[in-house]
Parts: structure tokens; C-alpha cells; sequence
């Protein structure tokens, strides 16, 4: 009775050192886990019930990028944004933005609570006191940042199968960047009628934005024009997708039917 007494004993300390162990590792967590768009929620000064917070949205990007956007805190009420490096070691978040005045440099917060959809944090603002922020992820956002970084073009056909891919003497393949202030950089190759092969550099900017409930992705032109550019994702792994071509028409995008185009990741 004895010995059964402390074999359960001896049981029990190693489920607790395993429980243990296993909230350690918790606790440390993912960079990957922080990566996203999340709304703000909640905040608090001191104690004191603060509302929203004034960041109301963050972002976190895969290149260790960051984006605090304070919606309607413009002179004209426009949105307001500030974009820095982030890195994560254990619970210590530390931002260093791009642009701040002497000694505001670095942000560091310490991460109480991050989970699939939660993330809470607080900082120690010097001199006035303690600052905590509660925020929710945005689902809908989360397959946007998919699309964040280089992207090449390697196909484009019509629907006949046929390659509409201008191939350059260059050897370059027309290039897209996605930002995560949603812009998009694309550097395309115009080809010349008269020589084969040679081909003209033509670079635009565009807005974009990605709908996950219809797997639409939308490109607009930046000068303040309606038109927009619509192709639906068919198919997408972690370094390719594939588009094919809805409506609209803007500068240099291909309307052709039923026009299908696949990026690769660089």
C-alpha cells in the first residue's frame, strides 16, 4: 500500500512538471502567432477605462513590419499611420519605428495574453503610467498578408491555352510587390512591335485589395478613378497563385477572357 501510495505520488509530480514545462513553452509562443491585422477593443490608463484605443488597428507582417493605424486623427480627419520594425523575444514586443522624435525611438510592450484571436499588451508609459490594450484579429485580413512581399509572373494565357507571356531578350519576368498599406508595385515589360524580344520597362502603381468571402482580388488605379480590375484566385499555396481575369479594366492590366496569370513568390 505503501509503494502504490508513492508510485502515485511520484505520478502526479511528473504530470505537474510536464504541465509546467508545456505552459512554459506557451508562454514564449510563436512570432508566427502575431502576425496579422487586429482591431482594437479595449484600454485602460492607469486603471481608468480609455475606450478603443487610439491605434485602433496594428498590423504585423512576415518581413517584420508593423503598421499602427489611428483612424480619423488627421487635421482633416484622415487616417493616420506610423510604420516601424518589430521583433518579439519571450513576451517583450519591441517596435522601432521609421520616424519619431529623440528618445521615442522604441516602443516596447510587454505581451500578457496572445492567442489564434486575441492579443493584449501593456507598457509603462515613463512618468505618467501604465497603458494596456486589449485587440481581437481580423480574420478577414489574414489571407491579405499572404499576399505582402515580391511576386513574379511566370504565366499568362488565354483561354485557348495560348502563352501571352511577352518574353524579353532580358530574361526578365514582369514583377509585383504587395505592401501592407496595400499598394502595389508592378514593374511590367511592354513589347515592341518591330523587334522581337525587345521590350520596354513601364512601371505603375496601383491599391489593391483582396475579398476572402468571393476570392476576388481587386486592383484600382491611384488617380482617383472608379474603374477597378477584378480577378478571382484559383488556386494558391504557400509561394504560388493563380488568377483569372472577372471585369473592369485599368492602365496595362490584360482584359482578355477568361485570361489566367500565375505568380511565384520571390
Amino acid at each position: 500500500m505503501k509503494r502504490m501510495k508513492l508510485t502515485y505520488a511520484f505520478l502526479i509530480a511528473i504530470m505537474i512538471l510536464t504541465s509546467c514545462s508545456s505552459d512554459d513553452n506557451n508562454d514564449d509562443g510563436t512570432d508566427s502567432s502575431i502576425i496579422g491585422t487586429w482591431t482594437g477593443i479595449s484600454s485602460s490608463f492607469n486603471g481608468q477605462n480609455s475606450g478603443i484605443p487610439d491605434n485602433n488597428i496594428v498590423k504585423f507582417t512576415s518581413d517584420n513590419r508593423t503598421e499602427f493605424i489611428y483612424e480619423g486623427f488627421g487635421t482633416n480627419g484622415q487616417d493616420i499611420s506610423e510604420f516601424g520594425d518589430w521583433t518579439k523575444s519571450g513576451n517583450t514586443l519591441t517596435i522601432n519605428w521609421d520616424d519619431a522624435d529623440q528618445g521615442l525611438e522604441t516602443y516596447t510592450l510587454t505581451i500578457t495574453e496572445l492567442t489564434e484571436n486575441s492579443l493584449k499588451w501593456e507598457t509603462e508609459i515613463s512618468g505618467e503610467g501604465t497603458l494596456k490594450e486589449s485587440f481581437q484579429k481580423n480574420e478577414s485580413s489574414d489571407t491579405e498578408s499572404y499576399f505582402h512581399g515580391s511576386w513574379s509572373i511566370t504565366e499568362a494565357k488565354n483561354e485557348n491555352g495560348e502563352n501571352l507571356l511577352i518574353l524579353c531578350t532580358n530574361g526578365e519576368l514582369p514583377n509585383y510587390t504587395f505592401t501592407s498599406n496595400n499598394e502595389l508595385n508592378a514593374t511590367l515589360y511592354i513589347g515592341s512591335a518591330s523587334n522581337v524580344g525587345d521590350c520596354q520597362t513601364e512601371n505603375r502603381t496601383y491599391n489593391y485589395a483582396y475579398d476572402s468571402a468571393t476570392n476576388i482580388l481587386i486592383y484600382t488605379n491611384q488617380t482617383g478613378s472608379t474603374s477597378e480590375y477584378k480577378s478571382e484566385i484559383i488556386e494558391m499555396s504557400e509561394n504560388r497563385f493563380k488568377t483569372r481575369y472577372v471585369s473592369g479594366n485599368i492602365n496595362l492590366q490584360t482584359t482578355v477572357p477568361n485570361f489566367t496569370r500565375v505568380y511565384e513568390r520571390n
